[in-house]
């Protein structure tokens, strides 16, 4: 079996790590110290140090790069690999001893780029977020009134997503899509999306907002 490791022993790279929000005291504004009576007193609520931690964490760039010095494969039943490798790292101010291929970058852009997604994770859409972003209403041409509401989501782009969540199927939900008319189209989404005839059924709502989404960038 092939290895597909994307570091070798000796490598340098970038690398990551988890680090408590710090902020300046509210008590002291981060001098460590106030004035009392005249007096210079070490501030209690920060213990002098002038900052406070939060719970939360950030991921954050290591400015110095680690040396690979092992690498270990864990092959699995389906063939799949996890790789980790044991680094060295010459910053005094992090223990740093193995990391996963994920948390390894070739390029401190990557590494960066790793930190704003992990820290700005994207917010999962749901059925009523894209009916609030939903058109309204819409007179279509036989001078008919359409309106966005449950069930029956109107994008600018021409076309009405149809949502219907069945009692009676083991399935939850099927999406259909018409033009602002009322004529239902049944190529568009069957070319998009396996097994269906052109409306597609969904188990879950994440499956209907990636119909949704796709609808709406028509």
């Amino acid at each position: 079996m092939e290895l597909r490791n994307k570091f070798n022993v000796g490598d340098e790279a970038y690398t990551v790590i988890r680090k408590p929000i710090q902020y300046d005291c509210p008590v002291c504004d981060g001098t460590g110290k106030f004035n009392h009576n005249g007096y210079n007193v070490k501030c209690p609520h920060c213990c002098g140090t002038g900052k406070l931690t939060d719970k939360k964490t950030l991921w954050n760039v290591v400015e110095e790069k680690v040396t690979i010095g092992s690498i270990r494969v864990n092959i699995h039943s389906n063939n799949g690999q996890s790789i980790k490798y044991k680094v060295y790292c010459k910053n005094v101010l992090y223990t740093i001893n193995s990391r996963p291929e994920s948390q390894l970058f070739l390029t401190i852009e990557e590494a960066e780029k790793f930190c704003y997604d992990g820290n700005n994770p994207i917010k999962s859409k749901t059925i009523k977020d894209y009916i609030a972003d939903g058109v309204p209403f819409v007179i279509n041409s036989m001078n008919e009134r359409r309106e966005t509401r449950e069930g029956s989501i109107i994008f600018p782009n021409g076309w009405v997503a149809s949502i219907v969540k069945p009692t009676n199927s083991p399935k939850q939900y099927t999406v259909a899509i018409f033009d602002y008319d009322g004529y239902l189209n049944l190529e568009i989404l069957r070319k998009h999306f396996d097994n269906n005839d052109g409306v597609v059924i969904c188990n879950t709502e994440d499956e209907v907002c990636k119909v949704l989404e796709y609808i709406k960038n028509l």
